[in-house]
């Protein structure tokens, strides 16, 4: 993935984490959380701040 569409993915779970939380199922948030940890780790990997 290049890291624009790592960013934009980023923003993505940021609201699907912060606005759709209460009404998405626990594990689905889950599943969101671990996401966007991941590709934060890979941006900053790549030596770009999220």
């Amino acid at each position: 993935m290049s890291t624009e569409d790592i960013q934009h993915a980023v923003k993505v779970k940021r609201y699907q984490i912060e606005e759709c939380g209460s009404v998405r199922p626990w594990n689905i948030r889950n599943c969101d959380i671990h996401t966007f940890r991941l590709l934060r780790r890979e941006l900053r990997a790549r030596g770009v701040e999220a």
